[in-house]
């Protein structure tokens, strides 16, 4: 059986709740008259109200925040910012009573208590980037390098406006290179920052130290590239996809990537290298024959050019310019009866490649030198046979393979490259550098990406003393 509640504790009951929704009334009451007075400017009268507000419910935090704003209007700072923190104790959050405390104390020059007051508004509010500038100003005056750094870095991130964020950012930046100049972090973030100024020469440079100390570094790969295709850098975006490239060489997206800034450029001989690598992948790319055979055409390198026009008629008999290839074959044919044989020797050498890069060298050995015994006078046969040459540990005999190579193509950057880097391991040190001279010489733009490696060698054996100028193939 339940038990009837007493007669006076529901009295008393009853009295509390009139009690509460009369304080409620009046706390209303009070504020509204308080605000009233404050848009009216009468900030003497609004402060008596704010007061009598906050007597009837101390513990909000609203309240609190008018009383402070109507004491700051009436210029008593004091009891401003004791009204100001009794607000965040009460509200963590409050980002009102923050700024005006982090401004209050940096107007008397407290600037480790102003720092604070900015630390919790970017705790409040991230992405306010005047909030993470005026933070890393505070940091950096007292000389707190790796927050300023953040926190200036932060707000350029989210508003690349604010000019004056740059020279601090700059600065500090330059101080950590020259504590640490092989951290290629801080190298990708200064190119970032150059970015974000639209110093994209600067940027380029940055980002390209970045790869350099950190060859597997993606991301830095991406921001080379973007800020190359920016300045319309043609060499510098291939050099760009290259590097990631590296990073997945069986990426054939970015072998396409590769192929369109060359097309862009009018680089001849990056495109015929990638269309190759294309087909090494993808050997029935009907559209990449017909391509190889049409830059062959313009190259005047007839011979080729019926090589990769061929296997796009036996692959593509159907295929666009089907009958304006297969006339030209055909014309090719009748000038030159041989040609038939060198196809043969062409389809070997293809054989060649594809155990070489099966890692079948003994096999790949054998299909090239049967095509050079029937087409001698094709350049990237010999190039091949010496790599395959070198992976079966036969470095000298290699080294006439490459120097037929060049003999044949002696434009050739890569060629070049890869008798200095055979010479170079067979100690031949002063030889190998008038190799590595000429991918200087004949590749100053960088087409074959072999120029950088090729600069680094050579300054090393500037170091060593070993740079003779002599000659390699007479």
């Amino acid at each position: 059986m339940r038990r009837a509640i007493p007669p006076l504790l529901i009295c008393l009951s009853l009295l509390a709740w009139g009690w509460c929704d009369l304080a409620m009334a009046a706390k209303e009451d009070y504020e509204a008259k308080g605000d009233a007075a404050y848009q009216q400017a009468d900030y003497k009268k609004a402060v008596k109200e704010f007061k009598k507000a906050v007597k009837q419910a101390p513990n909000e935090a609203r309240l609190h925040y008018k009383l402070a704003q109507a004491f700051f209007k009436k210029g008593e700072l004091d009891e401003a910012m004791a009204e100001y923190i009794r607000t965040t104790n009460l509200d963590p959050d409050h980002e009102g009573a923050y700024q005006f405390i982090g401004d209050f104390f940096l107007t008397k020059k407290e600037f480790e208590k102003a720092a604070k007051a900015y630390e919790n508004l970017v705790r409040i509010k991230p992405d306010s980037a005047p909030y993470h500038f005026q933070l890393a100003k505070l940091q950096d005056r007292q000389m707190q390098s790796e927050p300023a750094l953040e926190h200036f870095y932060r707000a350029i991130v989210l508003n690349p406006a604010i000019e004056d964020a740059y020279p601090p950012l700059f600065k500090l930046l330059r101080m950590k290179i020259l504590q640490d100049p092989q951290n290629p972090d801080t190298h990708v973030v200064l190119g970032r920052v150059h970015k974000l100024h639209r110093d994209y020469q600067e940027a380029k440079v940055q980002f390209a130290v970045a790869v350099q100390l950190r060859p597997q570094d993606r991301e830095a790969w991406l921001e080379l590239l973007e800020v190359c295709r920016t300045l319309r850098d043609c060499n510098g975006e291939i050099a760009a996809l290259e590097g990631l490239l590296r990073l997945n060489p069986k990426d054939t997206g970015l072998i396409d990537q590769v192929l369109a800034a060359a097309r862009r450029c009018d680089l001849r001989e990056v495109a015929i290298r990638y269309l190759q690598a294309k087909l090494a992948l993808r050997p029935d790319d009907c559209p990449a024959y017909a391509e190889l055979g049409a830059l062959f055409r313009k190259a005047e390198n007839r011979v080729q050019a019926y090589f990769y026009l061929r296997q796009y008629l036996e692959l593509c008999p159907g295929g666009p310019d089907a009958a304006d290839c297969r006339k030209w074959v055909q014309s090719e044919e009748l000038a030159n009866p041989a040609i038939g044989e060198q196809y043969r020797a062409f389809n070997l050498f293809q054989a060649g490649q594809t155990a070489f890069k099966a890692g079948r060298f003994a096999e790949a050995l054998q299909s090239l030198e049967a095509s050079r015994a029937a087409y001698p006078d094709f350049p990237q046969l010999h190039f091949f046979i010496g790599q395959t040459l070198e992976e079966l540990n036969r470095r000298y005999d290699a080294l006439f393979a490459y120097k037929e190579a060049i003999k044949l193509q002696p434009g050739n950057a890569e060629y070049w490259f890869f008798l200095g880097s055979a010479l170079g391991g067979e100690n031949r040190l002063a030889e190998a550098a008038v190799c590595f001279k000429k991918v200087l010489e004949v590749d100053p733009q960088n087409a074959s990406g072999y120029l950088p490696r090729a600069e680094k060698i050579l300054q090393s054996y500037r170091e060593q003393g070993i740079i003779k100028p002599e000659a390699i193939i007479r």
